[in-house]
């Protein structure tokens, strides 16, 4: 299968932008991961997939892939890409215009000056509006922390710590990857 994509970049993050090809269902999760890749495929954080829209008053329906190959609902830095591309394909559509996601509707607007913003609504700060346990969301294993949920598009989970003194760098031991709590 050929794809022509885009290569973007948001604040940090790296997209791989492209529209759905015909046959979508054959990007599998495998593919997707030798795509991201950074030795090997193209490399990116994310994948952008654009399809045409479900609801005629939004511009296009995107889908947002993990380099790991699983489905996201959204992507900040990536709606922002997606919207500069369209503005760019298509600028007598103007400035202002929706998109949506599996995470929702997104309004984009691309200001005189080039930059691109959107909002994402309003976030929901009860820990029970993420996929989680929220029972447990109030205090790690000591008691020292809260949990908060922020999901504005993606579900965020912010733990607020009392001190950093536990995490200092060191130059000879690595931290362990990162894995997802158990309360999720």
């Amino acid at each position: 299968m050929r794809i022509e994509f885009l290569k973007m970049q948001g604040l940090g993050n790296d997209f791989l932008v492209f529209d759905a090809p015909a046959a979508a269902d054959s990007l599998d999760g495998g593919k997707l991961r030798a795509l991201a890749d950074r030795r090997t495929g193209i490399g990116f954080d994310q994948a952008l997939m654009l399809e045409s829209p479900r609801d005629a008053s939004n511009r296009v329906f995107y889908r947002v892939f993990n380099s790991d190959g699983s489905e996201a609902e959204q992507c900040g830095n990536g709606a922002r890409c997606i919207a500069a591309l369209l503005y760019e394909r298509a600028p007598q559509l103007g400035r202002s215009f929706a998109m949506e996601s599996s995470g929702g509707i997104v309004h984009a607007r691309i200001g005189e000056d080039g930059m691109v913003s959107v909002d994402m609504g309003v976030p929901n700060f009860d820990p029970r509006a993420l996929p989680m346990d929220a029972a447990d969301a109030d205090a790690d294993a000591d008691g020292d922390a809260d949990a908060d949920a922020a999901p504005a598009g993606v579900a965020w989970a912010i733990t607020v710590m009392p001190s950093l003194t536990f995490c200092r760098p060191s130059t000879t031991t690595r931290s362990p990857a990162a894995r997802p709590s158990p309360m999720m």
